[in-house]
């Protein structure tokens, strides 16, 4: 494809440490044998899906950042955050200064609808965005699509990167970057998989996204299952969401 290859990843954790155990040694990128970073990789193969669940996650150790792909994001509000130039080869003028393109947009990127409700001012917000908005959280389509079908081994890969990497930001691939977070925030964005989770410590690590807003996903998982498209759904992503009337 063009691109460099500096080595090869084995599944689980890589550090200089442990690599001369795992591969020989003219397989690993320099990097590691430098101990510049150490590496947690996440690879589980799903034989009724068309992929793995897989990610890596890259402790830099000299700048104290983890950085990740897709493993958490943190939503900006576009009141702390202007929208960026990229936008305005898509939209236009008057789209922009909408207060709710950016809402929208965020509901649209994660798979939560885009249902609205009025404060009492009558002003219109989104509560699925403002359960997501400048906070560190795992996306949601990865709680439906990844956490739900391989929770041990995403709980396992989380558990490992919280003990062996000591990070106080992180750099993720989507919105805003970097981040302070502390592998404690990190953890706490997976609270849902916690087997000791309460409705007191889901909530306080991420404030519930509604039953309702999770159709989107749920309608996505129900037509994979109906029409076995994918490995099927093990695990109640959704823990801790509230009803609407509650």
């Amino acid at each position: 494809m063009g691109y460099r290859v500096d080595g090869i990843l084995p599944i689980g954790s890589l550090s200089k440490d442990s690599a001369e155990n795992i591969m020989p040694k003219n397989l690993l990128p320099s990097w590691i044998i430098d101990d510049e970073f150490s590496v947690e990789t996440l690879y589980v193969e799903l034989p009724e899906n068309a992929g793995p669940v897989s990610e890596s996650a890259f402790h830099h150790k000299a700048s104290n950042t983890l950085f990740v792909t897709d493993a958490v994001v943190c939503v900006p509000s576009s009141t702390d955050f202007p929208i960026q130039p990229i936008f305005e080869t898509y939209f236009d003028a008057t789209d922009l200064a909408d207060p709710t393109f950016w809402p929208r947009t965020v509901l649209q990127a994660v798979f939560l609808p885009l249902r609205a409700e009025s404060d009492s001012s009558g002003s219109q917000y989104y509560p699925g965005y403002e359960a997501l908005a400048n906070r560190l959280v795992r996306a949601p389509i990865l709680r439906a699509f990844a956490d739900a079908r391989s929770p041990n081994e995403v709980s396992s890969w989380v558990h490992n990167i919280v003990e062996n990497d000591k990070f106080d930001r992180i750099i993720t691939a989507h919105f805003a970057s970097p981040i302070t977070a502390s592998p404690s925030l990190f953890a706490n964005a997976f609270e849902h998989l916690s087997q000791n989770a309460t409705s007191e410590s889901l909530t306080s690590a991420l404030p519930p996204i509604t039953c309702q807003d999770w159709s989107t996903l749920d309608s996505l998982n129900s037509f994979i299952g109906d029409n076995k498209l994918g490995a099927p759904v093990v695990y109640n992503y959704k823990a801790g969401c509230k009803d609407i009337n509650e």
